[in-house]
């Protein structure tokens, strides 16, 4: 995944390969309803692009269009958006996400931004988020639009007060063309002032492509009635809507006529699509679709995911669903460090070997392809990534050994082939979002990859302790794969400020520090280049230096140290080159946190000018945050 960048509120920003965006958003406000441009409705609101093309063809205007929904349980270090959510893309036009992540996944081959911020018209309850966040991103060569409204409040237990940035439970649309015009329905029980949890109901997200809106809901229960009178109210003359999401209002053991007529109260002209079995590990038929106007829809389930609710798509009858595809998550080599031991999971070649850890050697016993399976499990097969190794994406890795569960003695971990279930593995986010993640087995789901003491790996039962704890690391990034992205960008920090070096074009170990802007000057000039499509490793390159932002201290990293220029090759490099390796982490408004590869800590600028630019143990600290300014 790529980073968007953030674009001024005031004007256009030009568009990717020189081409300009020209977004022209009118905006009116009706008394009632305020929807925009639109007949009067309660408790709507709509941001409408003026001048633009038709989103897509007469399959859009009449609701044909093949979508999916989505709880995806946040990103997991961004592994969802590539490994479950790109797939389900490649068949759906509209993929409706609930619990989304911190922000939009990050941005591909953009030259000067293509990211937009969609103001809401009010008026609607104090304190709620204005825009909604409408950036590009490309997946396996195909560019998608995602849009990205914040719900996650995150309120302060101590003051009362809510914080609208970071989270995980938000909300996104993926889709294959821009949409004609966004709307945000309110949410009448969203109440912040209530001391119980009315605070937390949150809003629905629409967008409209021809005549047919798609909402994307995540309800608590008690809030589907009214959200669904009030999309019945911001409905215009003669257009279809679907309402698709996670409504967590249990219809399992209920007949379509009862779930029509005694849980959802539809009306005689609104379908319900349901799959007709548990949406939910647990248990519990939460996710479906309500249509008015559009063909009949067939739903299905095409594989359980990696999070706790299932996706369920939806294809206009009788079209049969396709299936997802597989592929390779990373173009580069991964590495599983454990969190415990800060030793990294290290295979032998052979079937049935044990699977240790040891200290980081750099070497093919510690080096992974990581790769989806069936469409939502995750394999690593031992070795170099297949663009490393052969300069082109390799076939699937069923005949490659992986680590998986001894199917003998299911506690300990062996090489066993990587078709196996026992080999499967699913992340799970068992801390903050970009930080390490926990694997969990897909032939014994209640078992986790664990690491121990004196090189010892098992598979334990499940739980919050940080020996199941691993950081998916890159290695071997074959200098192929990096791709010029964005050139001679400038990178903002929290207080105005911007990176610079001391003494202009700069050299190896050059300190870094923030100063004012001046466009003139070299030193403040970056290329941000990342490694392959569709990931967010990138690294910083001074475009007049030539050397790329690393650690002081490569091999022995400790918070406030300082942050340097060094030569970009990984050649010679005792870690890898990791230390000029990042993983970009976008919040909702775009602003970006640079997560290092080797010391897993962030970049933070100074208090003052000319202070240094420093690491620390990666928070919302506002002085993690940057901007990329073109």
């Amino acid at each position: 995944m790529r980073l968007p960048i953030p674009p001024p509120r005031s004007r256009a920003r030009p568009g990717p390969r020189g081409s300009r965006l020209t977004a022209v958003l009118t905006s009116a406000l009706l008394a009632a309803g305020l929807l925009v441009g639109a007949a009067p409705g309660p408790g709507g609101s709509t941001a409408q692009a003026a001048g633009r093309p038709k989103a897509s063809a007469a399959s859009a205007a009449n609701g044909y269009l093949p979508f999916a929904t989505y709880n995806m349980q946040g990103s997991d270090h961004g592994l969802r958006w590539g490994g479950e959510v790109g797939p389900l893309t490649m068949h759906h036009n509209v993929v409706a996400l609930q619990e989304a992540g911190s922000g939009p996944p990050a941005e591909p081959h953009q030259a000067r931004g293509t990211g937009e911020s969609i103001p809401i018209p009010g008026p609607f309850p104090a304190g709620l988020p204005g825009a909604v966040n409408h950036t590009q991103w490309e997946y396996r060569h195909h560019r998608r639009h995602v849009y990205f409204l914040q719900t996650d409040p995150r309120r302060d237990s101590a003051t009362g007060r809510d914080r609208w940035t970071g989270g995980r439970v938000n909300l996104a649309v993926v889709t294959h063309a821009r949409a004609d015009e966004v709307r945000v329905i309110e949410n009448p029980l969203y109440n912040r002032d209530e001391p119980r949890s009315e605070y937390r109901y949150r809003r629905a997200l629409g967008l409209r492509f021809g005549n047919t809106v798609y909402y994307n809901v995540h309800a608590r229960g008690p809030d589907v009635a009214p959200l669904l009178r009030r999309i019945r109210a911001a409905t215009r003359a003669g257009e279809n809507w679907v309402m698709v999401g996670d409504f967590n209002l249990d219809i399992r053991n209920r007949t379509d006529r009862q779930a029509r007529e005694r849980t959802l109260r539809l009306r005689a002209d609104e379908q319900l699509a349901r799959a007709g079995r548990s949406t939910h590990q647990r248990g519990g038929e939460l996710d479906y679709a309500i249509t008015h106007g559009t063909p009949r829809f067939n739903a299905a389930i095409p594989a359980g995911r990696g999070a706790d609710h299932y996706p369920v798509q939806f294809e206009p009858a009788p079209t049969p669903v396709p299936a997802a595809p597989d592929g390779p998550v990373h173009n580069f080599s991964t590495a599983l460090e454990n969190t415990a031991t800060g030793q990294v999971l290290d295979a032998p070649g052979t079937a049935g070997g044990r699977v240790t850890t040891s200290q980081q050697r750099y070497n093919l016993r510690q080096r992974f392809r990581m790769d989806t399976v069936q469409g939502h499990w995750y394999r690593f097969a031992r070795g170099n990534s297949p663009r490393a190794a052969s300069g082109a994406l390799a076939a699937r890795a069923d005949g490659d050994l992986c680590p998986g569960i001894n199917p003998f003695l299911p506690l300990s971990v062996v090489m066993l082939p990587c078709s196996a279930p026992g080999a499967q593995w699913r992340p799970e986010d068992p801390g903050a979002p970009g930080g390490p993640l926990r694997w969990r087995n897909s032939r014994h789901p209640e078992l986790c990859l664990t690491g121990g003491r004196n090189g010892a790996v098992a598979a334990l039962a499940c739980g919050d302790g940080t020996a199941q704890q691993w950081w998916d690391n890159s290695r071997a990034v074959d200098e192929r794969a990096w791709e010029n992205e964005e050139k001679r960008v400038q990178l903002r920090a929290f207080n105005g400020l911007f990176l610079d070096n001391f003494s202009g074009p700069g050299h190896d170990g050059t300190p870094l520090t923030t100063r004012r802007r001046n466009i003139g000057v070299i030193s403040q000039r970056w290329d941000m280049r990342y490694a392959g499509s569709g990931d967010n490793l990138v690294r910083v390159k001074g475009s007049g230096s030539g050397r790329c932002v690393d650690l002081l201290n490569e091999e022995r990293p400790r918070p406030g140290d300082r942050s340097v220029l060094h030569g970009c090759t990984d050649r010679g490099s005792k870690i890898d080159g990791a230390g000029h390796r990042w993983q970009v982490e976008t919040y909702a408004d775009g602003s970006l946190r640079f997560r290092n590869e080797a010391a897993h800590m962030c970049l933070v600028a100074p208090l003052r000018e000319t202070g240094y630019v420093t690491m620390d143990t990666c928070s919302d600290d506002a002085r993690q945050r940057w901007t990329v300014v073109p």
